[in-house]
């Protein structure tokens, strides 16, 4: 980022004998907001940085292996450990994007849900809805299947989630119904 800096010319119009008061004043008006300004400019890049930081200690397996080691993760959590609100984690990460191992990546895209993974553990929703993805790609085209049977095939995987669940989830990804895939003979 490029370092920001005030006129020295400025400040010479702010010494008693340089201008006349309704200059002086002016200026010294303008002059206060460039400061003011350029402080906020200077935490906003702090924070960023800082929840740029949370982001990589908390998603440093993703970062090395890919999506499917992806963790739950929470605004509110890196908030708090940045000592932010939730909102200002919400904008810093807004329309932001970092070159990572794994390409450059929407830093929003770091964040998701937690659900009931295998033994209890929390599978981020990111990481549930590859693994809807996939077994909809890997399905017999014939045989297509239901949300209930990607349902059941979750649950037995230790994966908890309802039919409708599977269904949003389906219809977030823009992944037809089991009659609109069905491939006629």
């Amino acid at each position: 980022m490029p370092q920001l800096r005030l006129s020295p010319t400025y400040r010479r119009l702010l010494v008693r004998d340089a201008a006349d008061r309704d200059v002086r004043n002016y200026v010294k008006e303008r002059f206060t907001a460039a400061i003011q300004l350029m402080k906020n400019i200077e935490q906003r890049k702090h924070t960023i940085l800082r929840v740029c930081q949370s982001i990589i200690a908390r998603q440093g397996e993703f970062l090395n292996h890919g999506p499917d080691a992806l963790k739950p993760m929470m605004i509110k959590e890196v908030a708090e450990e940045v000592g932010v609100h939730p909102s200002t984690v919400s904008r810093a990460v807004a329309s932001k994007y970092a070159h990572t191992s794994q390409g450059v990546l929407e830093l929003r895209s770091f964040f998701s849900e937690s659900v009931n993974g295998p033994e209890g553990s929390g599978m981020s929703l990111l990481t549930l809805k590859r693994l809807v993805k996939k077994m909809i790609e890997e399905e017999d085209g014939t045989k297509p299947l239901t949300d209930d049977q990607i349902a059941k095939r979750l649950d037995d995987a230790g994966i908890h989630v309802t039919r409708r669940t599977v269904a949003k989830y389906r219809e977030d990804m823009r992944i037809p119904s089991t009659h609109q895939r069905r491939v006629k003979n």
